[in-house]
């Protein structure tokens, strides 16, 4: 089997059926008809009862990206038959394995219609959080504003705040949408954003059997539902534009933040606002704050080592 085969290197089931078609096409691509003939075959030697047996339309299934709830039998039966090699098989099954375990953890979702608590106190960030407040209210276009920096810069918490001002002046019947996105968490993987959107319909009212299949459908539908309504969304922790983009609204009516780790150079649309550390003085005042005044020994230098303000800090 040549080497440009790997079902190892696919972390999605899409990239699974791409390394299939490969596959199909390496094998002499032999029609969905003869396969399905092939399995019939390996399936009746195998002593598997007739009423198992594949339709042609589901064989050819398997060939089909987008799928949500793939066939492991007959995935690796398709494989068998093409490849003729049990040694082969073995090794698209742990592929199969990988992806099925990733699939699964990535369509388990953290998405509400509320904003989960978090911080209150907003210390210093003051023009930061009115320039940004702007982009989001810019009249004539979507609102979308993406907020990029380093792991504990306080992104979220930033975001929640704007977020808890914006909810706070809109109407009450204005939905609100929250996911974490998990594109920097370290020990699952990034949310699929067709399994966000699944939830976000539920919170809009959707009822489950007539959420659409697949992810350009389902934002369909999304934005369809959010149209006029004046929503705010919040995506915390994006992978990149390519996750982010099937979960925006489209709609001039809402608005929506978000925040992620990387540069998001695909969202043409969006405003941009990179998020650094805060003022060493606003750091110390927050603490003061939320741990009381005791637990503050010392004033930190001023930011820079000269008298400034918060607003004159790296944050902008």
């Amino acid at each position: 089997m040549p080497q440009l085969l790997d079902p190892g290197k696919a972390r999605t089931m899409d990239e699974f059926i791409g390394q299939l078609r490969l596959l199909k096409a390496w094998a002499g691509s032999p029609s969905i008809t003869e396969i399905t003939r092939r399995v019939h075959q390996d399936w009746r030697s195998a002593g598997r009862p007739r009423g198992e047996w594949p339709a042609r339309s589901t064989v050819g299934d398997c060939f089909r990206v987008g799928r949500r709830r793939p066939n492991p039998a007959l995935l690796l039966a398709v494989v068998r038959v093409l490849a003729g090699d049990e040694a082969a098989v073995a090794m698209w099954r742990q592929a199969l394995r990988t992806v099925l375990g990733e699939a699964e953890a990535s369509a388990r979702v953290c998405a509400y219609d509320r904003l989960p608590a978090g911080p209150s106190l907003l210390v210093g960030r003051s023009r930061p959080v009115s320039r940004t407040e702007a982009a989001l209210a810019a009249e004539g276009r979507p609102g979308v504003v993406v907020l990029e920096g380093a792991a504990g810069v306080g992104k979220t918490s930033l975001a929640l705040h704007l977020a808890r001002r914006a909810q706070a002046r809109k109407h009450a019947d204005a939905p609100v949408l929250f996911a974490d996105l998990r594109g920097f968490a370290p020990d699952r993987p990034p949310a699929d954003p067709a399994a966000v959107l699944d939830t976000f319909l539920r919170l809009l009212g959707a009822a489950g059997e007539r959420i659409p299949h697949g992810t350009e459908a389902r934002a369909r539908r999304y934005r369809q539902l959010l149209a006029g309504t004046g929503a705010f969304v919040v995506l915390d922790d994006a992978a990149d534009a390519e996750q982010v983009r099937p979960l925006l609204p489209g709609d001039p009516a809402s608005a929506t933040l978000i925040t992620s780790r990387r540069l998001l150079h695909g969202l043409p649309d969006a405003t941009r606002r990179t998020v650094g550390p805060p003022a060493a003085a606003d750091s110390v005042e927050l603490l003061r704050r939320t741990a009381g005044a005791e637990a503050v020994t010392a004033d930190p230098p001023p930011c820079g080592g000269s008298p400034t303000t918060s607003d004159t800090c790296p944050w902008r």
